[in-house]
């Protein structure tokens, strides 16, 4: 069995080499994808990270932001949070049903 979000060229390749008339599955996505996506790169000052961080959340619609370890994730939300963000962590530390929460209200704006 090989699962893969992704099937490129790779993966085709090893498909091919080991498998033999493979079942493929694919899901259709039920939303169009966006057209335009910007990307950020501030040098900022440690103490000022949250601040600034918690500004940008504030003037854009959606935003995700990623930290080196599950922890950092956690505190985070927390420091988030304590300057009136709506915000939700996501890693594999979490329950099912709160990384599922945090997603659905991602998605939902």
């Amino acid at each position: 069995m090989l699962f893969s979000a992704t099937l490129d060229g790779a993966i085709d390749t090893l498909v091919q080499r080991h498998l033999s008339d493979p079942t493929f599955c694919e899901v259709a996505e039920h939303e169009v994808t966006v057209s335009e996506m910007s990307h950020l790169f501030l040098s900022v000052h440690n103490m000022d990270r949250v601040r600034v961080a918690a500004r940008i959340i504030d003037a854009n619609f959606r935003t995700l932001l990623f930290t080196r370890t599950k922890r950092g994730a956690d505190t985070l939300t927390r420091d988030l949070r304590t300057e009136g963000v709506n915000v939700g962590a996501i890693h594999g530390d979490l329950p099912q049903r709160k990384r599922e929460a945090a997603l659905r209200a991602f998605a939902e704006g």
